[in-house]
């Protein structure tokens, strides 16, 4: 009798702790956003190439961002790692690949030259995107044109806003509709698909064939692309 009791003791924990484990999976994911870009990049005989998405993947206080073209010829990628302490830029330009080490305050290269801004939240303003509930942001910038701009913002995604480093720390939530402007040139994300689970074998490492390199070459990189 002691020993029936036992095994059903030691069912039950186990059952526990799978479904510890199973709850651990719920700082896992990505979100996947449509690209769209400005017309007058559209009308480049090199828009045919261009990413169509970005994916935002994150795991235990790391977050990538990832924007690739077909058949993988270039892809672009941030890196947040030890919860947001060590940023990485990386390109790879066909077989040239190279990553560069962010200093402090410095941003990714599609934020890094945002105005500030002031912003108001309608919670009440409710809208699904990707089928995740969002709600309307305002957001008006600083700008000498005092530009303004409408975001969606998700608070159902469990995920750190703060270890993206976009320009939205300060706002409470994931975005999942917004615009950035880069090289002067209007670029739009929209969220298109969200999974909270990752495949088995991402990584949030660098690969080992990448080389080290300066930031001038890959802002050199990307203005040869998107201007």
């Amino acid at each position: 009798m002691k020993a029936i009791i036992t095994l059903i003791a030691l069912v039950l924990i186990l059952h526990s702790c799978k479904g510890k484990n199973s709850d651990s999976s719920d700082n896992e994911g990505y979100i996947q956003y449509e690209l769209q870009y400005p017309a007058e990049i559209m009308s480049q005989s090199i828009s045919n190439i261009l990413p169509q998405y970005m994916t935002v993947l994150y795991k235990d206080n790391q977050v990538k961002f990832k924007i690739k073209s077909d058949l993988n010829l270039f892809v672009m990628e941030f890196l947040s790692r030890s919860g947001g302490d060590s940023c990485y830029s990386l390109i790879k330009m066909v077989n040239h690949k190279i990553y560069y080490p962010l200093t402090k305050g410095e941003r990714w290269f599609l934020f890094e030259n945002a105005s500030p801004f002031t912003y108001k939240e309608h919670k009440d303003s409710v809208s699904s995107i990707a089928g995740i509930k969002c709600y309307k942001v305002d957001l008006k910038y600083e700008d000498k044109k005092g530009t303004s701009a409408v975001a969606y913002f998700t608070s159902d995604i469990n995920m750190n806003h703060n270890k993206m480093h976009t320009p939205f720390d300060k706002i409470a939530g994931i975005p999942l509709k917004f615009e950035i402007s880069y090289n002067k040139q209007l670029f739009k994300f929209v969220a298109i698909k969200f999974s909270p689970v990752l495949d088995s074998d991402e990584s949030f490492s660098i690969p080992d064939d990448y080389e080290l390199t300066n930031r001038h070459e890959i802002e050199d990189l990307l203005k040869m692309i998107l201007n």
